[in-house]
């Protein structure tokens, strides 16, 4: 059976290609592909009524290298969303014909000297609403019926091409165009301040672009602010709502001390005209990166909000974890060998496994997994095991940037944060667990006997 909502994944599917044909076949685009941040390479043909976004734009890139093919085809009779995408390094990033319908907004085109944004023909048409288009030769090229409304056209050959009406392009901003062919209603030129440069792929919008409130309300007010429309990528009701990750995060610590530790941090500045502050993660265990830390009476409860700032120092931290003794120790004989096994301890690194042979002295091994086969034993001889739980001393920190309408994003899993670990003092370890006793034993099969089922015996001298 066919599913009508994927996120996709390179585990369940060989690439794009097959989770569109995973996609159930569908009166309209409710069905929705979903891609993780994370690059796909190649040419995928869309025949079928769909959605196809990205998890976050800035980082959601699709690509061409192998041929002059488009990254997206949409054919036939089909209507199509595509949001919240990077089209990066192609000669074509979306090509529309034979009477397909798209809706194409909220993505970023930046391909190269030679690239053509997007192309319509054989009756295809489009809304190309809130995208922006940095270094194309071409960024849209359609002599059919089109939309061109609240994008950013930067640095291109030609903008519009082709285009016999001007009627449906109106409130786009243009800057830098060699042949700013078509302009449209209410345009607009000067500069896009966008965030970094077009290497980065990042085309949020800084203080002074003219971009700024310069749409028109036509799809909905800005996400993130509800006020009059952004143009480009990040403007609109459908944009990306999470501020990239942070860059250049250092953690700085004098101490050797665990219970009294220091920490000097800082990051870059995200200078998205949007951000209001920063919030810090903590914890003094990496559980599964929520960093939902509570264990200082100096902090409050992880997240804090750091405001617009982009250093702050922690101080007098006690780092210091008592762990408890695993528990659950339990071993299995093997031939020469014992398989142990025994429960995770909450903050634990790895854990000393500890054998030994009567009067003989003790062994052990160091692992980071709650099973091991200890191998080389004696058979028949009986071992006594332990096992103990270690740690670094260690503070899980992440630092993410925020928008004034983040606050429900509170969960670290809502972010695109990036993250450090300081590791401070000597290795902590647990009590050791209760001991138990094991004989590894031979496990080869013996043939069965005549009276347990074996047959007859052959005699050689019959």
């Amino acid at each position: 059976m066919k599913a009508d909502s994927i996120e996709y994944s390179p585990v369940l599917y060989t690439n794009l290609q097959a989770a569109i044909a995973e996609l159930e076949t569908g009166t309209d685009t409710s069905n929705t592909l979903t891609l993780p941040k994370g690059s796909y390479d190649g040419s995928f043909t869309i025949s079928s009524n769909l959605t196809l976004v990205g998890e976050e734009t800035a980082t959601c890139i699709l690509s061409n290298s192998t041929n002059n093919s488009a990254c997206l085809v949409i054919t036939g009779n089909v209507f199509v969303n595509i949001l919240n995408l990077t089209f990066n390094s192609a000669n074509l990033a979306i090509s529309l014909s034979a009477n397909s319908q798209a809706n194409i907004n909220n993505n970023v085109f930046s391909l190269n000297s030679d690239g053509t944004g997007i192309s319509l023909s054989s009756n295809a048409t489009a809304n190309i609403f809130h995208n922006t288009f940095f270094e194309n030769d071409v960024a849209i090229q359609a002599t059919t019926a089109i939309g061109i409304v609240n994008n950013i056209f930067s640095q291109s050959g030609n903008s519009i091409l082709g285009l016999s009406s001007t009627a449906t392009v109106n409130n786009n901003l243009f800057i830098d165009e060699q042949v700013a062919n078509t302009l449209g209603g209410n345009h607009l030129t000067g500069s896009a301040n966008f965030f970094a440069s077009s290497s980065a792929l990042d085309f949020h919008l800084t203080l002074g672009s003219n971009a700024i409130d310069g749409g028109a309300n036509l799809h909905g007010a800005d996400a993130i602010d509800g006020s009059t429309s952004d143009l480009g990528a990040y403007g609109g009701n459908q944009s990306d709502i999470h501020p990239l990750a942070v860059s250049g995060f250092v953690t700085t610590t004098t101490s050797t001390l665990a219970t009294d530790v220091d920490i000097a941090l800082s990051w870059n500045n995200n200078d998205d005209y949007l951000i209001l502050g920063y919030f810090l993660y903590y914890d003094l265990i990496d559980d599964q990166g929520t960093y939902t830390g509570d264990f200082s009476p100096s902090l409050e409860a992880s997240p804090l909000d750091m405001g617009n700032v982009t250093s702050y120092s922690l101080t007098d931290l006690n780092l210091s974890l008592t762990l408890e003794a695993p528990t659950g120790l339990n071993a299995t004989s093997l031939d020469s060998s014992l398989q142990v096994s025994w429960t995770a301890v909450a903050g634990a690194s790895n854990y000393t496994l500890s054998y030994t042979k009567s009067s003989s002295n003790a062994e052990s091994l160091v692992t980071t997994k709650t099973n091991e086969t200890i191998s080389g034993l004696t058979n028949f001889a009986e071992y006594t095991l332990s096992v103990k739980a270690n740690r670094s001393p260690s503070l899980y920190l992440a630092i993410a940037a925020y928008y004034d309408n983040n606050t429900h994003l509170n969960k670290l899993s809502d972010f695109t944060a990036s993250t450090n670990i300081v590791q401070v003092g000597t290795t902590e370890s647990s009590p050791s667990s209760s001991t138990i006793t094991a004989t590894p034993d031979v496990t080869q099969v013996y043939p069965l006997l005549p009276n347990n089922g074996g047959g007859c015996l052959l005699r050689s001298d019959q």
